[in-house]
């Protein structure tokens, strides 16, 4: 594998990358679910939605005829959000200090996330983290949700880099796609509940087990 050391920045996901807000999630689905009329899914089966936009989510639970109630299903979302997502997210424990020797390379870190931005500062800023990241891009920051580069395109202006001065790190095949369409080179991570076998037909530079092994790689 070649040399990374040219790279300039890190990109990460936020959910199943850096931490695991999957409960609060998970409430938050139920609740636009029952709301909407809709029956309740199990944890497992929310978690099959991370990483996908609130509209997507609840097609995925619904059916596509369903998008049109996306606007009302964001807002019941939301709404519990606010009750419980900085609270129940835990940040994985391998986090800090893969955010410090990546820091000590000199390199900048920024995140490019479907979660919105003013909720990652939250959480990050509960964990003593926040003063790592140059750049957030957070899903209420653009139109178009990943798979498609919108947000890459975002961090990558702010950044005042090109795609191939960084590396994007996700857990998730949408993360795989989006980073494709943003040419950005792409290292998988398994923290989330994403197979090694799904990350084959996907170009990467690597699949780790969890952000401690970019040492390896960085």
């Amino acid at each position: 594998m070649e040399s990374m050391n040219f790279k300039k920045a890190i990109i990460f996901d936020f959910d199943y990358t850096l931490g695991d807000s999957s409960r609060g999630i998970h409430d938050c689905i139920n609740h636009g679910l029952t709301k909407l009329g809709f029956s309740p899914v199990t944890y497992e089966k929310s978690c099959e939605a991370i990483g996908k936009s609130l509209p997507d989510t609840l097609v995925h639970f619904t059916g596509e005829e369903n998008r049109v109630k996306s606007d009302e299903f964001y807002k019941y979302f939301m709404e519990k959000a606010m009750e419980v997502m900085v609270q129940k997210c835990i940040i994985y424990p391998e986090v800090e200090e893969t955010l410090e020797y990546l820091t000590s390379k000199g390199l900048k870190l920024a995140i490019a996330s479907t979660k919105h931005r003013h909720r990652i500062i939250a959480i990050l800023s509960k964990y003593g983290l926040l003063e790592y990241f140059s750049v957030i891009v957070g899903g209420e920051d653009v139109q178009r949700h990943k798979p498609d580069p919108s947000v890459f395109l975002q961090v990558f202006d702010l950044l005042k880099l090109e795609p191939s001065d960084c590396i994007y790190i996700g857990d998730n095949i949408i993360d795989a796609q989006a980073a494709a369409r943003a040419r950005v080179d792409f290292i998988a991570v398994l923290t989330g509940v994403t197979s090694l076998e799904e990350f084959y037909k996907y170009p990467k530079i690597k699949v780790i087990s969890s952000l401690s092994e970019l040492r390896t790689v960085i």
